[in-house]
């Protein structure tokens, strides 16, 4: 049984089409179809728009991918379970039939002959068929530096009071102080932001689904108005790991996504053609809360 699955150029790594069977007659006619209709010639030939990745395996012990990386040739990599080496050529359109024909007839040992030896590394191919769901959820990953700083923050004030007057001690105790205290205020309003929230999002994928405390909301790109991203104001603030999107969507709907779900410069991948805003914070507080408005 050999399975099938598409990766389009605007695809994530671990990115694929809902995988079929298929014979050889079926993905030939497949095969042809894609190409034909592509329109080829100097000025309409893109990599980076038409390009197409084919992932066949069969029983999960044989993989061959096949990508088209020019006009009229293709770059063929095939790697078996029980095999360390990852055989890789390229092969022009008058040839890629008879490669496509050796491994749907199973014939491996003719087929390796058509191949170079590129490493001996089988599992970095294997992998490569793995799907990935891209779900992510929440993941405090500035606990550390939050308790780094806030350790900064009580450990100065001691050094003033061994080394410095009383009344320097008093203004730089007084200082830090506010700054843990804004610290805390600020952590603990991305993680009110964060914490049972969810989003499922892909490059590929139209459709995004926010959960929200097992409330789950789904909705498209196109329903996108603007994407903001927040970041922080570098050196010039102390608070340089707390970063979030912002989606408006035009039913008036706010969603808030910070890094401690997934990073702003991610999302920004993910949601290429709408409306963006790049904004800058000092205090990277995040207002207003997350509003979800219902459609039904």
């Amino acid at each position: 049984m050999i399975i099938l699955k598409l990766q389009y150029s605007n695809f994530e790594e671990g990115e694929f089409t809902e995988e079929q069977i298929i014979d050889y007659s079926s993905f030939l006619e497949l095969f042809n179809k894609e190409d034909n209709d592509k329109i080829y010639s100097k000025h309409s030939w893109t990599l980076e728009h038409d390009r197409i990745k084919y992932f066949l395996n069969i029983e999960n012990t044989y993989f061959i991918i096949i990508e088209h990386i020019a006009r009229d040739g293709y770059k063929v990599t095939f790697s078996e379970l029980n095999d360390k080496n990852i055989y890789e050529n390229g092969f022009y359109n008058s040839s890629i039939e008879d490669i496509l024909k050796l491994f749907f007839n199973t014939n491996f040992e003719a087929l390796k002959k058509e191949f170079k030896i590129a490493t001996t590394n089988n599992l970095s191919i294997i992998n490569r068929f793995n799907r990935n769901f891209f779900e992510y959820e929440y993941n405090d990953i500035v606990i550390g530096q939050f308790a780094l700083t806030l350790f900064v923050y009580s450990i100065v004030p001691c050094f003033f009071i061994a080394f410095a007057n009383l009344s320097t001690c008093i203004i730089i105790t007084f200082i830090l102080l506010l700054a843990a205290i804004f610290l805390c205020w600020i952590h603990f309003n991305h993680i009110r932001e964060s914490k049972n929230k969810s989003i499922i999002i892909s490059s590929g994928n139209e459709e995004v689904v926010l959960t929200i405390n097992d409330y789950e909301y789904k909705f498209f790109k196109k329903d996108i108005k603007k994407l903001k991203l927040i970041t922080d104001a570098g050196k010039l603030s102390l608070l340089t790991f707390y970063n979030y999107s912002q989606i408006l969507l035009n039913n008036g709907s706010i969603i808030n996504i910070t890094n401690m779900i997934i990073e702003p410069t991610l999302m920004d991948e993910k949601i290429r053609f709408t409306e963006k805003e790049n904004k800058v914070k000092l205090f990277p507080y995040i207002k207003p809360k997350t509003k979800i408005i219902s459609d039904k």
